[in-house]
């Protein structure tokens, strides 16, 4: 099958797309998921473009990228897996894939409480979120909106890895345009 893993599922070894369509008695396509929000953009989106990448924020970082039309998945579909690029390597807390200063580490909604949680431990400065016994991205997106000055000092960070990392890919892919979702 096209894919045969879905590791963050929990799911290996067998040719899950037949399955599927098996199971459900209809055709199935799978992909994944930055890859498949980059082809709904450019059949459907408001984008008029036939060259974009496709940056998905959420619990990690993912892309996926359109040039000339055509999805690029690359050799073992994993094109476009942005979130590993290394942007810290003095970073000395492993990334979930087992790389140290990725992406994710700094820009997902993860990165984004640890990056946070750091940020409190290392200083005093008064903060709204040091009342807050567990600390999600949202709560520190609200403190900023707020004008706490920690939180808008953490995502000012987060807005520099997230700029770098963003030119870098510009560099390789040359897109005509960066759609974050």
């Amino acid at each position: 099958g096209w894919m045969e893993d879905a590791d963050h599922l929990g799911f290996a070894g067998g040719p899950l797309r037949e399955q599927l369509e098996v199971a459900l008695q209809l055709p199935v396509a799978i992909g994944n998921d930055a890859d498949c929000a980059a082809w709904g953009e450019y059949k459907a989106g408001s984008y008029d473009s036939d060259s974009f990448i496709l940056v998905t924020l959420g619990t990690g970082v993912g892309g996926g990228i359109i040039l000339g039309g055509k999805l690029i998945t690359g050799v073992n579909n994993a094109a476009g897996e942005i979130g590993h690029m290394v942007l810290n390597r003095d970073e000395t807390v492993p990334c979930n894939c087992g790389k140290y200063g990725c992406v994710e580490q700094y820009c997902s909604a993860t990165g984004i409480a640890r990056l946070t949680k750091l940020a409190l431990a290392e200083s005093d400065v008064p903060s709204s979120l040091r009342d807050l016994e567990k600390i999600i991205a949202k709560d520190v997106f609200d403190a900023a909106n707020s004008g706490d000055k920690l939180a808008q000092d953490v995502l000012e960070q987060v807005y520099a890895y997230m700029g770098e990392f963003i030119a870098n890919i510009c560099c390789v892919v040359n897109p005509e345009v960066v759609v974050l979702g």
